[in-house]
């Protein structure tokens, strides 16, 4: 009698546990499901790149420009990741770079692009790009340089989806740095 009551009660626990288990498992699918499609929906027209980096630069100017570099890092850390650099762009063409990984170690990190002034001297644009989420799948930089100033300053007008949202603005060379 007592050996009958221990397995039901046996059978009313383990069959408790894999109620729970499913149920949970259940759970974590639908909110995987919907954290997808919040994620898909963020990334609107940006969906169609690739996951990895994807920045394309577009010279709008009437000036050449040459030797713009890009890279991820923390204005305080000097070890910065190097994407790409650009060689020279006419006025009208795009260019593009690519990379399937992104090795991103923290968050709160910005890209970066230098390119030299009339006169020779480095030029940095901090922050033309803020990434507020660690190591995300997929980062599209839009970037249309409008205006070359007299000294060599670039106007961008900067868009793109940083791993979490869909970014646009204007860099204007007159602002401070």
């Amino acid at each position: 009698m007592a050996t009958k009551i221990m397995r039901g009660i046996l059978f009313i626990l383990t069959s408790l546990v894999l109620i729970g288990i499913l149920f949970y498992g259940v759970l974590y699918v639908i909110s995987y499901g919907i954290s997808y499609f919040i994620m898909i929906d963020t990334q609107g027209e940006y969906r169609k790149y690739d996951t990895g980096v994807t920045i394309e630069v577009k010279n709008s100017s009437q000036q050449d420009i040459s030797n713009l570099k890009f890279s991820f890092g923390h204005l305080l850390d000097i070890n910065f990741q190097e994407i790409g650099e650009i060689k020279q762009l006419k006025p009208g063409q795009s260019s593009k770079l690519t990379g399937k990984s992104m090795d991103l170690s923290s968050s709160d990190l910005s890209m970066y692009m230098q390119y030299y002034l009339k006169d020779g001297e480095t030029k940095v644009e901090n922050s033309i790009f803020y990434l507020d989420t660690i190591n995300p799948k997929k980062v599209v930089a839009l970037i249309d340089i409008t205006k070359v100033d007299d000294e060599g300053n670039l106007l961008l007008n900067v868009e793109g989806y940083n791993g979490f949202t869909q970014i646009t603005g204007e860099i204007d060379p007159d602002r401070d740095n």
